[in-house]
Formats: structure tokens, sequence, C-alpha cells
């Protein structure tokens, strides 16, 4: 869309400047998309809509790449709702709760939280909101803060790993450029590799969570949601949550652990000749 010129960039505008106003994501998305549609349309709105689903979004999903996206989010979303529905993000607060005994503590195991889970930016999310959550619920981190620590720590820390989808898709830009250029004797590798340490925004990003995390320095809206937190209010008045945030209601008397569970080896049989032999250790 080159050649469009500033329309080009409009849609994305459009979508964000909804989102700020209506806060809602999925809605303003889809109006950035229409937008674009129907200005490749000829600004015809009915043909823009009825190019929109088969033509942009259905092209889009069915891709290679955004496919796998969209199956591990599936996969991973799957196994994060087992575990808020068998209490296990509960059970985890409970255990690191010797440890983690106050704010500080909290918001920079989310911080580290976030530097461990590295294979992709969404699965940072993902995982580490839904574990982290009740910490952060029982030493009254304000939903912003908390929302905060998640996204600086997702895509920076992917960003600097040359190993996951992220990079190579990075890589494979690099290389594609380099393909013009058969005298260069660098690979794409070592030019990412190598650009790692010039990644300033990443960098900074990852070590100022870590920062106002230890130093509690919070300041501007940050500062105020932290201060409504402390009074026991989370969430902003209002605040419809995309995600259902509430703890999981387990039957009475039911008390969820968090324990590693290792096969005895008596337990263990193998068969010998027949279906019948076993050998009980």
């Amino acid at each position: 869309m080159e050649h469009y010129g500033f329309i080009s960039i409009l849609p994305p505008i459009i979508a964000i400047i909804l989102a700020i106003r209506t806060k809602n994501v999925l809605f303003s998305l889809f109006v950035g998309l229409y937008f674009g549609s129907t200005a490749l349309a000829g600004w015809n709105p009915i043909l823009g809509f009825s190019n929109l689903i088969p033509n942009y979004i259905y092209a889009q999903i069915a891709s290679d790449s955004n496919v796998q996206s969209l199956t591990n989010l599936l996969i991973i979303g799957a196994f994060v709702a087992l575990i808020g529905a068998t209490g296990g993000a509960s059970a985890f607060a409970k255990s690191v709760g010797k440890f983690i005994n106050n704010k500080r503590k909290a918001e920079l195991s989310m911080w580290f939280g976030g530097l461990f889970v590295w294979f992709s930016d969404s699965a940072n999310s993902l995982l580490v909101g839904p574990i982290f959550q009740p910490i952060g619920d029982k030493f009254k981190v304000s939903r912003e803060k908390f929302a905060y620590v998640l996204d600086a720590t997702s895509s920076p820390i992917c960003s600097l790993i040359p190993i996951i989808s992220w990079g190579v898709y990075i890589m494979g830009l690099i290389q594609a450029e380099l393909d013009a250029l058969p005298s260069y004797t660098m690979t794409s590798w070592d030019i990412f590799v190598g650009a790692v340490p010039f990644q300033y925004y990443s960098i900074l990003t990852l070590l100022m969570v870590g920062y106002v995390a230890y130093t509690q320095f919070d300041y501007g809206p940050m500062l105020t949601a932290q201060r409504r937190a402390e009074g026991g209010l989370l969430l902003r008045e209002g605040a419809v949550p995309l995600r259902n945030t509430k703890e999981a209601k387990l039957p009475e008397g039911v008390d969820p652990q968090a324990k590693t569970v290792m096969p005895s080896l008596n337990s263990l049989s193998f068969p010998m000749g027949s279906p019948s032999t076993t050998i009980m250790l």
C-alpha cells in the first residue's frame, strides 16, 4: 500500500485511538481492518466489507506462521485454563508464600517469571499472567502494574533470543537481504547475534521493569493505580477484564497443592513374554 501514502498508516492509527477510547481491542482492530479493506476497494464500503473476511482475515489465518501461532495459543490457553480450574495457580501462590512475603518480592517474581518464559511472546503473558495473578492480588499489586510487567517482559525478551520463532523470522528477513549481496560473508545468525547488544529498547525495557519492581518507584497514573490497589481496588471502577480473573471455586474440603509427583519404582511393571507375566519391583 506504499502508493496510498498517508492513508496506509490510518488503519493502525484508527485502531489505536479506538482501543484507547473504547477499551475494546477486538472492536477497534475490526474497525481498523474494515477501513483498510474499504480503501483497497476504492472506498466502496459494501465491497470493502465483503472482501474483508475472505480476502484478508481468512487469508492471514490460513498462512503457515499464523496457523502455528493460533495452534500454540490454543494449546497453551487450554493448559492455563486447566491450571486455573484445578486451583493450580492458587496452590502455586500458597507454596511460594514463605519466600514471597511483600510487594517488592511479588513484583520481582513476576519479572523473573517473564524473563524465564521466553519461547513465545504470547505464551509469556498466557502462562505468567494466570500463575502470578494470585500473588499480585495477595500483595495488592494493581492490574495496571501487573499488565506493565507482563507486557514489558514478553516481546523484549523474545527479541533477544535467536533460537525461537521470533529470531528465526528476523533472521529470515536478514537472509533475504544477504541473498542480494552474494559477496557478503556473514550469515544471518552472525548478524542477529551481533546486533543483540545494540537492541537498546529491549534491554533497557527489561532492566527498567526490574528497577521499578525493586525500588517500588511508581509515578504518574501508575502511582495512582497502585494507591488505589492498596485501598483494595485492584481494578479501576468499570473495568471489565477480557479474561476471567476470578479464583477457581473448588469443592469444599479440597486443598490444591503444587508439587512434583514422581512415579515409584515399586509401582512399575514390565511384561515378560506373555501378557499375564509381569515383574513387580
